[in-house]
């Protein structure tokens, strides 16, 4: 069975005469996001897919639908209060469960000193747990997570206008503490799901860092010392999230792969992670990652041109995976 996974950040999906960061969102703006989006879907047709900032889940359905790709499809999309994006999920195949997660767990929260409770407690975006019931008879685990961007973080701050070198620093601190926090969080809950079990994981989202960046590799989990025995080292496998990224890196001659460009810089923000259930060097496994693909044709880089990313379109690429599955597999 073949399985294909993708990642969205679809930019600020929301109804029409909505409110986003103060521009209200236009009915013909809202027509054409919808229309590019089901496009997008259609040429990569995901069995399971991720969706980063979607405001509306009226919206998500109506740009699902509009691609003409799927028939009855299951959609859940991050049940929480508030105005921020939410995560979402698409899938062929039907939920078992469906979870919102927003607080971090309490033996997650990050701490220094016993009598300083630490300010950062819950997810920036909520998380989105899914397990999905494949054909095969087999059940995944599946998480939609959208960390804290390196965007300065000042809320409610006293700092100037246009912010002083320093205070710049240091919103881009608070920012990144925000980040890592949340990757402890996230590296907790998936502990607490693959290990020691056979339960296959998968990890999506636009965690706004690289692939070797501390908190991605937080929530990856580091690989074993070459040196360790082999208990050991299968013991930490056990607990690791691999990267399609990387493991497509490993099959090609040249990295040419980015999903976002910012200031001339181009990066690979968006992300999907497997647990060993799907490494091909795994003689246990139920299948493997056979290739990576980047859908970035339309993302434009602002230091060489004038040009811009019109708002109905998204400012990320998307990621699609493709896993090959076992007919039987356990």
């Amino acid at each position: 069975m073949k399985l294909k996974l993708a990642n969205f950040n679809v930019r600020n999906l929301a109804m029409p005469d909505t409110k986003v960061y103060g521009r209200t969102v236009q009915r013909d703006e809202y027509e054409r996001k919808i229309g590019w989006i089901g496009e997008r879907l259609g040429l990569m047709k995901g069995d399971i897919v991720g969706f980063e900032e979607v405001f509306d889940h009226e919206a998500l359905v109506a740009a699902v639908e509009s691609s003409g790709e799927y028939r009855k499809p299951f959609i859940y999309t991050a049940d929480c209060g508030g105005e921020l994006p939410r995560t979402a999920i698409l899938s062929r195949y039907p939920f078992c469960e469906t979870l919102t997660i927003t607080a971090f767990p309490e033996e997650a929260i990050l701490s220094f000193d016993k009598n300083t409770p630490f300010p950062v407690r819950h997810f920036h975006h909520p998380v989105v747990r899914a397990i999905v019931e494949l054909p095969i008879g087999i059940r995944v685990i599946v998480y939609i997570v959208h960390l804290k961007s390196k965007r300065p973080f000042y809320d409610g701050m006293q700092v100037s206008n246009p912010p002083s070198e320093i205070e710049y620093a240091a919103g881009k601190t608070r920012a990144l503490v925000i980040r890592a926090a949340e990757a402890l969080a996230l590296r907790y809950l998936v502990l607490k799901d693959i290990h020691e079990n056979s339960m296959p994981l998968m990890l999506f989202g636009d965690l706004n860092d690289y692939l070797t960046s501390v908190s991605t590799g937080i929530i990856s989990g580091d690989a074993p010392l070459e040196f360790l025995p082999s208990e050991v080292k299968k013991a930490v496998w056990d607990q690791l999230l691999y990267s399609t990224y990387a493991l497509q890196l490993r099959q090609s001659s040249r990295d040419v792969y980015f999903t976002h460009i910012y200031n001339g810089s181009y990066e690979v923000l968006d992300h999907i992670f497997v647990s060993q259930e799907f490494i091909r060097s795994n003689p246990e496994s139920i299948g493997h990652v056979e290739y990576m693909r980047l859908f970035n044709d339309y993302v434009i880089d602002r230091t060489l041109t004038k040009e811009d990313i019109p708002e109905w379109q998204s400012d990320h690429g998307q990621v699609l995976v493709s896993l090959s599955l076992k007919d039987n597999p356990r």
